[in-house]
């Protein structure tokens, strides 16, 4: 009886170790959220990603389909704009609403519908060491959001343009 139970006691310990494996490759596949005070964003499968308040006050989530440093004094992400690859994609949202509330700043447009970016806007941006990024200002559910998307190679790829608004549609409060 005593073989029975530790071969029961053993198929039982791998039994868990396989779900637990195949849950853990599912959630990396299907990606997870950061979210801090209210903000979230969806990170896809791979991706790195960090949230942080800053020196201001202001919520930073930043997603990156690299591994990229981590860097708390870095709001725009320049660090990890750094260490970009050609078919890279960098995601900085920073919530501004700390140091910029209200409606009185127009940059900050309100948001209908969902959150998207153009690949004809992706140039080249002062204070951005790559080839192609866009910064757009956006009012969601009363809180102004800098958001800025850079990539690796310019122009972007319509794949990384796709890629970044998947994730961009999903921020929110």
């Amino acid at each position: 009886m005593k073989g029975g139970r530790r071969y029961v006691i053993v198929l039982g310990a791998v039994a868990v170790a396989v779900v637990l494996g195949v849950w853990r490759a599912m959630s990396s596949a299907t990606g997870r959220s950061i979210a801090l005070n209210g903000d979230h964003l969806r990170v896809p499968g791979g991706w790195s990603s960090e949230s942080f308040v800053n020196a201001s006050g202001m919520i930073v989530l930043r997603v990156g389909s690299f591994a990229f440093p981590h860097a708390s004094n870095d709001d725009v992400g320049q660090v990890a704009q750094a260490a970009m690859g050609p078919k890279d994609v960098l995601i900085n949202v920073i919530d501004v609403t700390a140091t910029d509330p209200g409606e009185r700043n127009t940059a900050y447009r309100p948001v209908t519908g969902q959150l998207t970016i153009s690949a004809a806007r992706a140039v080249g941006q002062e204070g951005y060491s790559v080839p192609a990024a866009v910064i757009r200002g956006a009012r969601i559910d009363g809180h102004n959001f800098y958001v800025s998307v850079a990539f690796g190679s310019a122009p972007p790829t319509a794949t990384q343009v796709a890629v970044a608004n998947g994730v961009l549609r999903t921020l929110g409060r």
